[in-house]
Formats: C-alpha cells, sequence, structure tokens
C-alpha cells in the first residue's frame, strides 16, 4: 500500500497584476502556489523564493499578455526613449514594474496613448 501524504495547503483568492482577472489558487505551507492560469485554463506552480521574498513566474506565464517594453513603445510610436520614459513618469502612460526594474506597457494603454491629442511634450507650468 503506498504512503499517504498530508499536505497542508489553502485556498487563497489572487489578481493578474495585469488583466486585472481574479483567480484561485491553492497556497502550501512554503508559500508556493498551485493555480489555474486565468486566460489559459493551464495549471502552473509556482515557487516562492524566501531570500528573495518572492514569487518566481516563469516566463512563458507572462506571454499572452500583450505588452511591450518602452524602447518597444518608443519603437512603435516614432517616439524617442526620453518621452516615453517621462509620459510614464507623468502618469499619462500606465506601466508596470516588475521584479528585475524593468518596465512594461500593456499595448491597450499604448494605443490610448498613441491616440490622445495629448502625446507631444507637457506644457511646463510657471
Amino acid at each position: 500500500m503506498a504512503e499517504r501524504i498530508n499536505i497542508a495547503m489553502k485556498e487563497i483568492i489572487l489578481t493578474d497584476p495585469f488583466s486585472g482577472i481574479d483567480f484561485t489558487a491553492h497556497q502550501f505551507e512554503d508559500n508556493s502556489i498551485i493555480a489555474v492560469h486565468p486566460l489559459t485554463g493551464e495549471t502552473m506552480r509556482i515557487r516562492y523564493d524566501h531570500l528573495k521574498n518572492a514569487f518566481m513566474l516563469p516566463a512563458e506565464t507572462l506571454e499572452h499578455i500583450p505588452a511591450v517594453t518602452l524602447s518597444q513603445a518608443a519603437e512603435q510610436t516614432g517616439l524617442t526613449l526620453q518621452r516615453i520614459s517621462n509620459a510614464c513618469k507623468s502618469g499619462r502612460i500606465p506601466f508596470k514594474k516588475l521584479p528585475n526594474g524593468s518596465k512594461m506597457i500593456l499595448k491597450k494603454d499604448l494605443d490610448d496613448f498613441s491616440e490622445s491629442k495629448k502625446n507631444g511634450r507637457p506644457r511646463k507650468e510657471n
């Protein structure tokens, strides 16, 4: 007869930071989680790194998200990287900062910025 192992888990609700979709996950005692990806339906195990105090997401977890780096945004809009960076800092383009420090812009947000009439240089206030 096989030995039965009892592993303690608790059910938690998480929100995908890019899409805003809530999903259910099961958290283990070591803080790692198992969840069903909210968009693809795939089951994924995400390990927790206690030294970094962060979850270690596999790169393929984020592949479904239509997002670009600031450099890619500059290329796509024909603006300079500095102009895109300033628009992010001022809040005119929402962005997400990843754990490695890089910044990502959702494609939808970049499209909204490109279509707006406020994509020129902001006026200086006296």
